[in-house]
Order: structure tokens, then C-alpha cells, then sequence
């Protein structure tokens, strides 16, 4: 899904084709897009951010206005698809099973 620096795979290529179109229709519009990245592992039934450096379990609730939410979980902005790969490969490599 990933694929490789020089045969980039499906998630690399609609990362990339999100944040070109969204800047497009953005410029028609008159808007600006934001995009918020999270990754979490549900993992025996334990709930961790693997953007996070600290090792501890994470809460879900419900909140009245968004539905349920993981507190406390960290949410990045990104700018690029690039950097939305970047932390995939973070978050994978705190994973407790392999990707």
C-alpha cells in the first residue's frame, strides 16, 4: 500500500492528490483547508497514540458535539502528503504488532 521511494504506492499517491486538489478547490472557493493527522493502535482492547512519546493507555468518550473522541490524543497538522507519510512511518515503528 506504501510502496517505495521510486514506485510509490496507492496511500502515497491519494496523500499527495488530497492536498493538491483541496488546494485547488480552495483557490476557486475562497477557502482554506486544514488536514489534522492522529494515528492510533487498538491493541487488547487498549487504546495507544503512536505519535506520542509517552506509553500510556488512552481513554475513549463521548463528546456531546463530535461523538466519541480518544481523549488526549495528539492530533498534527500537515501540509503535505509527504508529511503525512513520514508519520505513518513513525507510528508504524511503535506499533506492538508488525505493519
Amino acid at each position: 500500500m506504501i510502496g517505495t521511494q521510486s514506485d510509490p504506492g496507492i496511500m502515497v499517491r491519494v496523500m499527495e492528490d488530497l492536498f493538491v486538489h483541496s488546494h485547488h478547490q480552495g483557490k476557486q472557493q475562497g477557502v482554506q483547508y486544514k488536514v489534522s493527522v492522529s494515528f492510533l493502535e487498538v491493541y487488547n482492547e487498549n487504546i495507544r497514540d503512536l505519535l506520542s512519546d509517552v506509553e500510556e493507555y488512552l481513554d475513549l468518550r463521548e463528546d456531546p458535539i463530535k461523538g466519541p473522541v480518544v481523549s488526549s490524543i495528539t492530533e498534527i497538522e500537515a501540509t503535505s502528503g509527504q508529511e503525512i507519510m513520514q508519520l505513518l512511518h513513525q507510528g508504524n515503528s511503535k506499533r506492538s504488532q508488525a505493519a
